[in-house]
Order: structure tokens, then sequence, then C-alpha cells
């Protein structure tokens, strides 16, 4: 059966975040020197490589603002920032604000990504600055390790670079159509809602403007971010690294090597599956949770730019990035990056098509010789006590199909491994055993809907169950190899290095 810790792994880098550990380190630029904490010497953000919302560029240019304080200046305010309060945000209020009802998802108007610039102005900050905070306050010497000096380098940098971007005002926007800012008890942070606000009939070129400077901005932020879950992983081993060459117990004396029992004790990879200390533990918990909803709010406010480019004939109406595997199933019920009409059976059939591709290509296969996987829908919500559940082929709801895809593909890749490792020994004859199907059965009722990914793989022994809680720790024979080694593996969000490449073990 999959085991619990791939289902944890997965949910965490569906959103996206923590995921398996490839090693791009290889092929990035040797890190420079890095300032100490809220440094004066970040550079400012290069010009990015024009992407396809830039096509107007080269005529906005001359009306666009320079950046509006120092670097030195915004950096000095991360303190200030990382104490104030994060504004939640629900998928619900994404959907009110962005498009409207399941039936009426249009394109936004200009003066709706005006506010929803406004609003990450002022959030994103907030949400940057925090982890810069806990970056530089790691325990057991996490914060000196190279990689993570270089993630806490990335959100500083990103910090400053939002923080730089002038006021609407400053660039040619009328003060009155942002009249409808909140104060509520003289905090700044506290009255901006992320809701719809009323559209202005005829708004002024500068909105445009600066509503495709803001959502440029935006884009490079996330492209500088995409490899932060790998390369703080790497951090990690770094320290494992070093706690090693040290002869130092670190913070593993909790749970030892032999505690693990003889499975693990034979593994060549016993050493990185070690439990990681608690407050390590809970760190990667926050970190990679917050990564999720930053990552969330800024590629929102990317596909609303481009569906309201698209809708203006700025652009074709496709997209890039994390979804692109979904293109085909887009249709008039997306707003940004979430769907109203999510259909579990689509995304589903695209997640196990996509694991078993990576399956036959890690193992050689021949497509007919990876395992099936079965999928089956059943309804916990009876009619009447009189009657059964009505069967059902499918379950239909708002979700962000790129994040359901990612958890799905995740835990079918991982027992699609568990199921051919285990049946691929030859008998006394020669014959290889036919390979069990993986089965995933979704359960749909009044409040939820649970999706189960069972297999006969083998499952886990009892006694590495007390690793399976832990970042890193598989049981295949090579979980960390990711970070050992660089290339190869699926990309489902960028091309280059980034969080998204996918081993078949992780």
């Amino acid at each position: 059966m999959q085991h619990p810790a791939a289902s944890r792994a997965a949910s965490a880098a569906a959103m996206p975040g923590f995921m398996v550990l490839k090693n791009t380190a290889a092929r990035r630029p040797p890190l420079p020197h890095l300032p100490p904490p809220f440094p004066s010497s970040i550079t400012p953000m290069p010009t990015p490589t024009p992407t396809p919302t830039q096509t107007a560029a080269p005529a906005l240019a001359p009306f666009l603002p320079r950046d509006s304080m120092p670097v030195d200046a915004a950096l000095a305010r991360i303190p200030h920032y990382a104490k104030q309060p994060q504004t939640a945000v629900s998928l619900r209020q994404m959907v009110e604000f962005g498009g409207g009802a399941a039936e009426r998802c249009a394109a936004p108007s200009q003066m709706t990504l005006l506010r929803a610039a406004e609003f990450l102005r002022r959030e994103l900050p907030v949400r940057l600055a925090r982890r810069v905070v806990d970056l530089d306050a790691l325990p057991h010497g996490l914060s000196t390790m190279p990689s993570v000096r270089r993630v806490r380098h990335w959100y500083a940098q990103s910090f400053a670079d939002l923080m730089r971007l002038p006021a609407p005002e400053a660039a040619g926007v009328p003060p009155a159509l942002l009249a409808g800012k909140l104060q509520v008890g003289g905090n700044e942070h506290a009255g901006f809602r992320y809701s719809d606000p009323a559209a202005g009939a005829d708004l002024p070129p500068a909105v445009a403007r600066y509503n495709t400077m803001f959502m440029d901005r935006l884009d490079s932020v996330k492209r500088r971010h995409d490899p932060v879950a790998v390369t703080l992983a790497q951090g990690v081993m770094e320290l494992k690294d070093h706690w090693r060459r040290s002869g130092s117990a670190g913070g593993f004396s909790a749970v030892s090597i032999p505690a693990a029992g003889p499975a693990c004790r034979r593994s060549r990879w016993s050493s990185a599956q070690v439990p990681l200390p608690d407050d390590i533990q809970a760190f990667l918990d926050r970190f990679y949770l917050s990564r999720i909803g930053i990552r969330m709010l800024i590629s929102q406010h990317v596909a609303l730019g481009r569906a309201a480019a698209a809708a203006a004939g700025e652009l074709p109406p496709t997209g890039t990035g994390s979804d692109h595997h979904l293109h085909q199933h887009r249709h008039h019920h997306h707003v940004g990056v979430i769907c109203t009409r999510t259909s579990l059976r689509a995304v589903a059939a695209d997640a196990v098509a996509d694991a078993r591709h990576v399956c036959q290509m890690h193992y050689g296969l021949l497509p007919g010789a990876c395992p099936d996987v079965e999928l089956s829908f059943e309804s916990s919500s009876p009619v009447s006590s009189s009657q059964p559940p009505p069967e059902i082929d499918d379950v239909v709801f708002t979700y962000v199909p790129s994040h359901l895809h990612h958890v799905l593909f995740e835990l079918a890749k991982n027992s699609l491994r568990a199921v051919v490792e285990r049946y691929s020994v030859a008998d006394a004859h020669g014959h290889l055993p036919s390979p069990p199907p993986v089965r995933i059965v979704v359960a749909a009722g009044n409040e939820d809907i649970t999706v189960r990914v069972s297999d006969l793989g083998g499952g886990i022994p009892r006694s590495a169950m007390p690793l399976v809680w832990s970042y890193f720790y598989s049981s295949a024979d090579r979980p960390a190899a990711g970070l050992e080694e660089s290339g190869g593996g699926g990309n489902i969000d960028a091309p280059g290095a980034s969080d998204f490449c996918a081993p078949l073990a992780g």
C-alpha cells in the first residue's frame, strides 16, 4: 500500500511546494557572497526576458515610472513588515473577485486587476518578510547552510522588488479610482480585503499600463522562486552532511538509526532517512505551506491578467506554467487558475497517464508492461435511508486542477514504482508475474471528497514507521537520489531548474 509519507509530501508539493529533491546546483552559477540579515547589497531586479504578456512593452515603457525607492531603503522595511498580520483569502473570494459564479466566468476588468494589484502590493511583502525572518532564525545552524542562504537571498530580493514598485498614483492612475481603500484601526494592512470592487466605466490608459507592469513584476518573482523547494531541501542535506563530517549527533539524537530497524540499517541511504529534529520539521511545514499561499496569489493574479489580455485580443487564450497539461480542459468555467467545475475523473486520467509514462521511461518498460490503474467512484450520500447511494462516474467541484493533478500524480507514480519493483523478480521458470493494478477510489460525501490510492507493492516495514512523516523519507532504495544528480525528470511547471522535476521515487 502507498506509504503515508508520499501523501504528505505530495500534498505539500501540490500547491506547489515540497516535492522530490532534484539537485540543480550544478547548472546554476556559484553562489555569490551573501550579506548578513537585512542586507543592503542586493542588486535591483534585472530586466526580465520578454514574455507574451510584454508584447506591448516598447510602446508603454516611456510612460512607466522608475522604481520608487533605493534597494537599501526597501530591505530596511523587512522587520516592520514581518510583524504585520497576513490576510486570509479563500477560493470562493478568488472566484467571486476574478470572474463570478460557475456559469458566468467572464474575463476580469482592468479595474478589477488594479484593485487586486493594490491588495497584493501590500500583502505579498508581509508574507515574504515573514519568511526572510524565519530563514534568519533557523535552529541547529541550518540558517548558515549555503543553500538556505541562497533561498533567503531570493526572498529578500523579491521583497525589495515589490517594495520598490511605484504606487499607482505615481504611474498616472487617478487617485479617485483608489478612493475605496479602507483604513481600519490605524493599521495600513488590516483594512484591505480581497473583494470585488465596482468597475469603472471608462478607465485611462495608465490603468492598463500599471497592471501590465505589476503583472510582469509578479511573473519575474514567481520564476525566481521556482527552485526554492529543491534548494531548501539541499540546505537540509548540507546540514546532515555537516553533522556526519563533524561527528556531531546534531538534532538526530531523538531517533537513532538502530531504532529505525534492520531495514533502514541495511540501506546505504539510512543516514538521510533519520527523522529531522522537531523544530526543523515544524519550520519546513510552515515554510512550504506559506509558499503554497504565496504562489497561489501570484499565479491567480498573473492568470487573471493573461485572461484579460486574451479577451482584449492581445494574447492567445492559452497559458503557460504548472497547468499547461490541463489546457485541453480549459473552458469558460476557469477563473484564473481555479476551475469552478473541476472534473476529478479528467484530472485523475491526466495524472495517471503522466505517472505511467514516467514509470515506463524509468524502468524501460514496454507500454503494456506497466501496471494498470483502476479508477472508481463511490457516493456516500444515500438519497434516502431505504435506498443505497447512487452510482456516480465523476465528481465535479471548485478547485485548482494543477494542484489536484500534482497530488494524484505523486501518489500514482509512487504506487507504480512499488508494484513494479516487487513484481520484477522472475520465478524459478524465468517467468515474470503479472503486476496487479493500482486502485484509485473516489468517495464523494456531503461535506468532503476522499481519494484513496492503494497498491500491492509491499507496504512499509513496521520498523520504519517512526520515519514515515519525516521529510526525505521514502521506501525507495534511493529516496534522495534527486539531490545527488542533476537533469532528468519531468517538469510540470516551468522549463529549466525548478521544484517540478519528478523522478519516479521521492
